[in-house]
């Protein structure tokens, strides 16, 4: 099985002070991971994605959208910026004592002055390891990970990455990592023995995706029944 997809349910964590209108504690999205792609091979992968989902809504949902007075864009070719070009987009617009430094996340602040640039869709890629999950796989050394996050002007919509695919990477990795425990991985690090591929995956959030889609203001208008920190019971 080279490829595979799964849609479902997340509990995320809501990470500001204040409730934000892109996030929710429990949210639908879907993962796929495929085999023998690199990560800027799986972009690609992702933009056809993203052009079908806009092409497919266009011409199969054209009643809704009259009804919601929206028009679908289809995207072009999605720009992809390094995470160092990044912060230099978001601190030339920054005040000097918030200028971001490398290993930083991007805040929202920073998401929003890089999208203004951008004008569309585009990916982060190249990001600091500090910052990214311990399976994904690295470069120049150890010190960027081989990933990526596709953006709207506005937000996240997916991260995602290539994966590291030797076991002994993996727990040499886990070993030195002071957060992580190694025998709680044994269940994860069991599918190593039976051989596994190059791959490379991500996950998106499917709400924020009919944000993008939408032009809506609060991803909670794509939800039925949202939940947040304050209305766990609808």
């Amino acid at each position: 099985m080279e490829s595979f997809y799964a849609i479902g349910k997340l509990f995320g964590y809501e990470g500001e002070a204040e409730i934000n209108p892109r996030c929710v504690t429990e949210l639908s999205a879907v993962m796929f991971d495929h085999a023998f792609v690199d990560y800027h091979e799986f972009m690609d992968m992702v933009e056809r994605l993203l052009r079908n989902t806009h092409e497919d809504v266009r011409e199969n949902c054209q009643a809704e959208l009259d009804q919601l007075g929206v028009s679908i864009d289809v995207p072009g070719d999605v720009e992809r910026l390094s995470y160092d070009r990044c912060l230099e987009i978001a601190n030339e617009s920054l005040p000097s004592d918030r200028a971001l430094e490398w290993g930083h996340d991007l805040p929202n602040e920073a998401e929003r002055a890089i999208g203004e640039s951008v004008g569309g869709y585009y990916f982060v890629v190249d990001w600091p390891a500090e910052v990214r999950d311990f399976y994904v796989q690295r470069k120049d050394g150890g010190r960027v990970a081989k990933a990526f996050d596709l953006m709207h002007p506005e937000m996240e919509l997916m991260s995602g990455s290539q994966r590291e695919h030797r076991k002994q990477v993996i727990v040499d990795r886990v070993e030195s990592e002071p957060k992580l425990d190694p025998e709680k991985l044994d269940y994860y690090l069991e599918a190593f023995d039976h051989g596994l591929p190059p791959h490379s995956g991500g996950g998106m959030g499917l709400g924020r995706l009919l944000m993008s889609l939408l032009d809506l203001d609060d991803v909670r208008e794509t939800i039925f029944f949202p939940r947040d920190r304050d209305h766990v019971v609808p």
